[in-house]
């Protein structure tokens, strides 16, 4: 009866949790005279972390608003899935905004979007209506991504160059640059580089239509002189990806830009042979300057727990982990890491005695998968 009211109980959570992942969202309008309708997706987690314990810190996400039309945000979501699932990944867990088509005098072709007549229009009900609504009702953090493809990225190019306050990444894939009529190009030669621009990050691509190679070389080289460390904090990318299909460009664009954007998040560990932990701690420090809350730096410790084990440092690699696992007792992963250093540094009793406590941890979690390593992994030590 006990697994019939559990399984019961997770269906009814995961139709809870795709119902939420898929709401479609009324905003009134403060900029015109309308309604607009915005998708939400949910990462995994959100539902779960409403279910913290009274007092614990409820986990807020960054935002990530998309231009992408339906045929493509399956695949948009898929990949964000992918590239967020765990800590080392290139991509925060994020909350996925689809936002709605903004046009100044009714319906628009793809030419007269890629051309850049509602793009101020645009820009007002983002600002004005839809980011506020999305604050207001979701847990957001203050640090905001926008992607669109083709057609769409042209608007991504236009609103860093008009507003590039409201987002702090930008991500435009094979933008349909020959379309332009606003004059991209020549706004980026004529750029003057203001704070605003300061924490903000750029990602473009080329796709594989001839006519946009021109404009897009004439950017990259832009990005290259003008841009290129002009500015603290200010990265800009310009990648020319028309060797792939054109429908490809969004796929490995994305996994591109992260990889790209966010790898100050995965820093060399060596630079912190000396400082130690307090080196971590100030690094990530400066990065919350950046993004504007706190970045996870449990990864980077274990990597220099690993990185003194190298170093024969034994003292110095399970002092790293029993910090760490002082502020997380309960986590099954930290055992199994700090149990790895120990055994590494020839303590294997200490090692036993780490997994044991692990095991106990795993069973009252009914964490099938990790009792069954963890018992491995004593057997080992025998």
């Amino acid at each position: 009866m006990k697994k019939l009211i559990g399984l019961l109980l997770a269906y009814c959570t995961a139709l809870n949790t795709y119902a939420a992942q898929n709401e479609w969202m009324v905003i009134d309008s403060k900029v015109v005279e309308q309604q607009f309708k915005v998708k939400v997706l949910l990462p995994d987690s959100y539902q779960q972390t409403e279910q913290q314990l009274e007092g614990e810190a409820v986990k807020h996400y960054p935002v990530l608003y998309t231009r992408s039309s339906d045929r493509r945000l399956a695949l948009l979501r898929a990949q964000m899935s992918w590239l967020s699932h765990v800590q080392f990944a290139p991509f925060f867990e994020s909350i996925i905004v689809v936002l709605p088509e903004v046009t100044a005098n009714g319906e628009m072709d793809k030419f007269a979007k890629a051309s850049g007549s509602a793009d101020r229009l645009a820009i007002e009900v983002y600002q004005k209506d839809v980011i506020p609504y999305i604050d207001q009702h979701f847990r957001t953090q203050p640090f905001r991504m926008i992607e669109g493809f083709s057609t769409a990225a042209n608007q991504i190019l236009s609103i860093f160059l008009q507003q590039p306050s409201l987002f702090n990444v930008y991500m435009a894939f094979s933008p349909a640059l020959a379309l332009d009529n606003s004059g991209i190009v020549k706004r980026f030669e004529q750029l003057e580089l203001s704070t605003d621009y300061q924490y903000r990050a750029l990602y473009l691509n080329l796709g594989s239509f001839d006519e946009n190679s021109e404009p897009f070389e004439q950017l990259q080289m832009l990005f290259n002189q003008r841009l290129k460390d002009k500015l603290p904090g200010l990265v800009t990318y310009a990648e020319d990806l028309s060797q792939h299909n054109y429908l490809s460009g969004p796929v490995i664009g994305l996994v591109d830009a992260g990889e790209k954007l966010f790898a100050d998040r995965f820093p060399a560990i060596e630079q912190f042979e000396q400082t130690g932990t307090n080196g971590v701690n100030r690094y990530f420090a400066q990065l919350k300057q950046k993004y504007g809350f706190e970045i996870d730096s449990q990864n980077t410790h274990i990597d220099l727990a690993y990185f003194y084990v190298s170093l024969k440092r034994f003292a110095d690699a399970q002092n790293v982990m029993t910090a760490l696992l002082k502020n997380e007792p309960q986590s099954i992963f930290l055992h199994t890491r700090l149990a790895d250093v120990q055994k590494q540094s020839g303590n294997n009793t200490q090692a036993k005695e780490t997994l044991k406590r692990g095991l106990n941890l795993a069973k009252q979690a009914e964490n099938t998968e990790a009792v069954t390593y963890i018992k491995a992994r004593i057997k080992e030590l025998k």
